[in-house]
């Protein structure tokens, strides 16, 4: 939608053979428009929030299995594997 906004979808007043249609239907389109925008506006909101929990949810779980690694080495001492 970012190539053609919706609201250019319509056509000349003409070609719809009735003012009051051609009328109804541009402003339609005009409304459609801005709410195709607050929709993509919304969108990309919702996709910034999520790749910030992406985020803090990998933080997290890199937090957790750093310590995990650490109880289990304090615990047993030194994986002699891991050499």
């Amino acid at each position: 939608m970012n190539r053609k906004p919706v609201e250019d979808l319509d056509c000349p007043a003409e070609a719809f053979g009735h003012q009051r249609l051609a009328t109804t239907v541009s402003e339609f389109c005009d409304r459609w428009d801005v709410g195709v925008s607050n929709l993509a506006e919304d969108a990309e909101e919702v996709a910034g929030r999520l790749d910030q929990c992406v985020q803090d949810y990998r933080r997290t779980d890199e937090a957790a299995r750093a310590h995990l690694v650490d109880v289990i080495a304090s615990a047993s001492g030194e994986d002699p594997a891991a050499e």
